[in-house]
């Protein structure tokens, strides 16, 4: 769980950095450590290695003209105005055991951020 949630996190900063003039570095890097965070929690009961795409929804990420509640808390705890930062209007991001993907705008491609071929390893 760890290494998809890093990966998601990492993915998302760095769109917050390329779309926005000035991000203060500080403030992204807590971004980051802070959305992992929210992430963790919120994935807790919800993680299953042996049925990745149980809870698939669930872990989905999404911004559809309004930001994703656990990306928005994330913004304000590391200092970041939601309203100033621009990421997509329309993007989701799918977090599940062994593989991170998302899709830009409604009719996008979906990519692959990360897969993981080894399915017994242990997840923490």
């Amino acid at each position: 769980m760890k290494e998809e949630i890093c990966c998601a996190a990492q993915f998302l900063s760095s769109l917050l950095r390329e779309r926005h003039s000035t991000p203060e570095h500080d403030k992204v890097v807590r971004f980051t450590n802070k959305l992992q965070e929210l992430l963790r929690e919120r994935f807790h009961d919800h993680w299953h290695p042996e049925k990745p795409l149980r809870g698939s929804a669930f872990r989905c990420i999404r911004i559809n003209h309004k930001l994703d509640p656990v990306v928005e808390k994330a913004l304000l705890l590391s200092g970041l105005r939601p309203g100033v930062v621009q990421l997509p209007s329309e993007l989701a991001v799918w977090i599940d055991p062994y593989e991170v993907s998302y899709r830009i705008g409604e009719d996008g491609s979906i990519c692959q951020l990360m897969a993981l071929n080894c399915r017994n390893k242990s997840v923490s």
